[in-house]
């Protein structure tokens, strides 16, 4: 390092700072030296790096910068209207202090607030990083703020920017509710059924209704007793559409359905359980799967420290995504069923499992 800081002009601690990507040294400078570096032929002792990066996160972190917490949603206070979407700033905070970050929030639909004026703001307090949530328009961001998706680290919190396309932090749907089905079939449920908004569902990309339909493949004593696009304003029809299928468990992420399924008369979950595919602390009683909300808000920020740390701005070259399990949690609105002699509706032809190059595939 001595010989890259004569080389360079500079101390050897700028050297030091530079080849870190610490946020008290411009970018520029940080590059210069970096490429300096590599050109000397500089590779770091991996022995000595452990030990450094060791005895840094012993120490309480001293503050590094601010990183931004963009809201592109059309409402000022969705961190506070929707349960998910609060977790997800909890636990980007949380972890943005304890890696020596604070964040400033901002909504892109504040008056007076042009995308101009915001990338000045995000210059004049020292913002390299942006975080993006929530995203409600399938994954594309606003056009407007190209200056900052090409100028900041960003990375979005929720599901994955698909325009242009950005590094992204988010639960598995797919496997929440795949996992919603093999926890049903294995308390004895036959007749699931999805009951979904259509906004949620194509909001990430219709991976709820694709885990759903992908586990029925593999039960193959189930009968798919259908899917009822949820609507706040639809409870007749929902009473009407249950009446005619007759599931014996919903499978959704909207409490509402309690309150109608006991307006109706029904015992839950004796006449028929309910699954949520989105279960938080707010939801006592209920079964269903822990999408662990904050650890993706952690998830986010530590994609995003992580671009600062290597001086990445921009939209990356090959974006990639965080993706946080889900668990299952038991609950008062499901119980263990007795395996039924039969049941209504029409039933699936039965599958039979057959060896195949090592793997085990379903046939009919």
């Amino acid at each position: 390092m001595q010989d890259i800081a004569r080389a360079a002009g500079v101390s050897k601690a700028t050297v030091s700072f530079a080849l870190r990507n610490d946020a008290r040294l411009r970018p520029e400078t940080c590059r210069r030296i970096r490429e300096l570096a590599e050109k000397m032929g500089y590779r770091p002792d991996p022995v000595v790096s452990q030990l450094l990066a060791h005895l840094r996160a012993a120490r309480v972190p001293k503050f590094q910068s601010t990183l931004a917490l963009l809201n592109c949603s059309p409402f000022a206070d969705v961190f506070d209207m929707v349960r998910t979407y609060g977790e997800w700033r909890e636990g980007a905070r949380a972890q943005a202090s304890e890696l020596g970050y604070g964040v400033d929030e901002f909504w892109i639909g504040e008056e007076n607030l042009s995308p101009g004026k915001l990338e000045r703001i995000l210059h004049a307090r020292g913002i390299r990083g942006v975080l993006v949530a929530p995203l409600f328009n399938e994954g594309i961001l606003p056009s407007a703020y190209a200056s900052i998706w090409n100028s900041f680290a960003c990375v979005v919190l929720g599901k994955p920017a698909v325009n242009p396309p950005m590094h992204s932090a988010c639960n598995d749907q797919f496997s929440t509710a795949f996992q919603a089905v093999l926890q049903a079939a294995r308390l004895g449920c036959r007749r699931p059924a999805l009951v979904l908004a259509p906004g949620v569902d194509r909001n990430v990309g219709f991976r709820f209704s694709g885990g759903y339909r992908a586990a029925l493949e593999l039960c193959p004593d189930m009968d798919d007793a259908g899917v009822f696009p949820f609507d706040w304003n639809e409870r007749s029809r929902f009473v009407r559409w249950f009446k005619r299928g007759t599931p014996d468990v919903l499978i959704g992420a909207h409490a509402e359905v309690l309150d109608w399924m006991q307006g109706m008369g029904l015992r839950v979950p004796e006449d028929a359980g309910l699954i949520n595919l989105d279960k938080n602390s707010g939801m006592s009683g209920w079964a269903g799967i822990n999408q662990h909300q904050p650890f993706v808000g952690a998830a986010g920020v530590n994609l995003l420290v992580g671009r600062l740390h290597r001086n990445e701005t921009g939209i990356p070259e090959a974006p990639y995504c965080a993706v946080i399990p889900g668990t299952w949690e038991d609950g008062d609105t499901m119980r263990c069923l007795p395996p039924p002699l039969i049941r209504g509706g029409r039933r699936r032809p039965r599958q039979k499992a057959a060896a195949y190059s090592g793997q085990t595939v379903l046939t009919r």
